[in-house]
């Protein structure tokens, strides 16, 4: 195998592994949510131009052009402004809210993010973090199972010859 071919093999190997890294923490954070009932209307992985995707239930599920990142929307992640402290007009916050929100029809307002509680938001924001977590484990001990670790022993491979005992020795025999 020639060092071009290995270097490229390389690089091909990591941007699948940083790709399956992306997917399965994703995946962290979408099975619990949709177990707890919060709609998932997106799961990709990667960011900028969309290559392919395909529709499976309410889910699209698909693959974008850079593999640095991922990300799964969950609607209702910003509950509704609290009258007493209203956003800005226009602000990110306020289109952020009215964006996430407007999605959900009116018979699937409970299944809002922000309408979890407490432990079960924990469980859906820990998932990715939780599956990274396993995923490290994981490897490691395959790692150490296929390659392992390297054993000391005080058993000598080799005996160099030393020059000056021979002499000696074919001197002593003369």
């Amino acid at each position: 195998m020639n060092a071009t071919f290995a270097y490229v093999l390389g690089i091909v190997i990591l941007i699948i592994g940083i790709g399956l890294s992306v997917a399965l923490h994703e995946l962290g954070h979408m099975i619990p949510a949709k177990r707890f009932g919060v709609k998932v209307p997106e799961y990709f992985i990667g960011f900028g131009p969309r290559l392919w995707s395909f529709r499976r239930g309410e889910t699209e599920y698909g693959v974008k052009a850079i593999w640095l990142g991922g990300y799964v929307r969950l609607l209702g992640m910003l509950p509704p402004a609290s009258p007493s402290r209203p956003d800005k007009p226009g602000s990110s916050v306020a289109q952020a809210r009215e964006e996430s929100l407007g999605e959900l029809g009116p018979d699937e307002q409970e299944r809002a993010f922000y309408r979890l509680s407490v432990p079960r938001k924990l469980v859906v924001m820990a998932g990715g973090i939780l599956t990274n977590l396993v995923l490290g484990i994981v490897l490691l001990a395959v790692a150490m199972g296929v390659v392992g670790q390297p054993g000391y022993t005080s058993t000598l491979a080799t005996v160099s010859s030393c020059v000056l005992a021979e002499r000696d020795l074919t001197s002593a025999s003369q």
